[in-house]
């Protein structure tokens, strides 16, 4: 299919330390690989770019700089004759980098639930230049169902395709009966994460007796409140802050040297952090949103994402059970095969050659 498909520009607003970058990431990678003329464009450099090192050397990498106007006629001209696919993941519109990009042909995925960013005049404006767009794709049933019903995209436009990971051959290894419990939290610390109520919710859990330690893996505006908060309750102790650590391989020891992955978050896309999980082996306790449901299934425990009490409690549930644990261990493992990235890739180059055909 490879020789098939048009010469491809990935488009963020800014690469950072996220998700969707590693998405990115995962997809230039493969498509180059596969023989795919493969760019990304940046239009703005954020204030942590460390992820962009993981991108093959085959990846061609344009970093807009200067005035709007001249980034936007870079744009215009680094586009020509290619599929355009947009990665946006702030919930904006961005209306001039899309005004540049009329009359090519483009690919926009919807990355997460963004009704906490939006009003209806946004939606209205979104709903406009979707309607350029060749196609329109959302990583999840809940992200699709966001597009059509708030920013009224005819459902028949809307590819649902999943995020994927490599499936990787190690996994965790279960402890001894007093060994320490570790969690650990993947996310940037951002206020729609959640993390505030994880963190009460393994205060809780101490005083109710349980010996366990949270790796946090992430930064952001919520870091002081959060670290604050740790100090008052006498669990920072029991904390380790990683930051924003971008090396792939120091993320991937952590999450086989973890327990239990854990997410509190109120909004989500399909989170690329828990399909790791998931590849390791973790039994998830998961915040109860649609799209966790979608993604772990029977692998995760569930609470309200207002409740850290109900978390507490899983936490003590979940490790005061064998059985529980191993059960959500094979769940882990083998639901995680229904992401594989491979298949990912190619439902992408599908979409692409489809774009390509109608344009």
């Amino acid at each position: 299919m490879a020789e098939k498909i048009p010469p491809v520009t990935i488009l963020l607003r800014y690469f950072t330390v996220g998700g969707l970058e590693r998405v990115v990431i995962d997809l230039a990678n493969s498509y180059v690989k596969q023989g795919v003329d493969t760019q990304v464009v940046v239009m703005s450099t954020g204030k942590r770019n460390s992820l962009i090192s993981e991108l093959d050397p085959l990846v061609k990498v344009s970093l807009l700089s200067g005035s709007l106007r001249e980034k936007l006629t870079n744009l215009r001209n680094l586009t020509k004759d290619r599929i355009v696919h947009i990665h946006f993941g702030d919930g904006r519109i961005h209306p001039l980098i899309r005004t540049a990009l009329l009359g090519r042909t483009v690919v926009v995925t919807y990355h997460s639930v963004y009704s906490h960013k939006r009003n209806w005049f946004i939606n209205r404006a979104d709903q406009f230049w979707a309607s350029k767009a060749s196609e329109i794709v959302a990583v999840s049933e809940a992200v699709k169902s966001f597009a059509v019903q708030d920013v009224h995209i005819p459902s028949g436009k809307v590819t649902v395709i999943r995020n994927g990971v490599e499936i990787n051959a190690g996994q965790n290894e279960v402890k001894s009966d007093d060994a320490m419990i570790t969690l650990i939290s993947l996310a940037s610390l951002y206020p729609h994460k959640n993390h505030m109520v994880l963190f009460k919710a393994m205060s809780i859990a101490r005083k109710k007796g349980l010996r366990v330690k949270l790796i946090v893996i992430g930064d952001g505006p919520s870091m002081a409140d959060l670290y604050q908060y740790a100090i008052q309750e006498g669990i920072n102790e029991n904390i380790e802050w990683y930051g924003a650590v971008w090396k792939r391989s120091i993320v991937q020891s952590l999450l086989r040297d973890s327990d239990i992955f854990v997410s509190a978050s109120n909004f989500e896309g399909m989170p690329i952090s828990i399909l790791e999980g998931m590849s390791y082996g973790l039994p998830m306790i998961l915040s109860d949103i649609s799209s966790h449901r979608e993604l772990a299934d029977n692998s995760a425990l569930y609470f309200s994402p207002t409740n850290p009490e109900e978390m507490a409690e899983l936490l003590v549930r979940l490790t005061s059970n064998k059985i529980l644990y191993e059960q959500l261990k094979v769940y882990s493992l083998s639901r995680v095969h229904n992401f594989h990235l491979n298949n990912c890739v190619q439902d992408y180059l599908k979409v692409y050659q489809k774009a390509a055909g109608d344009a």
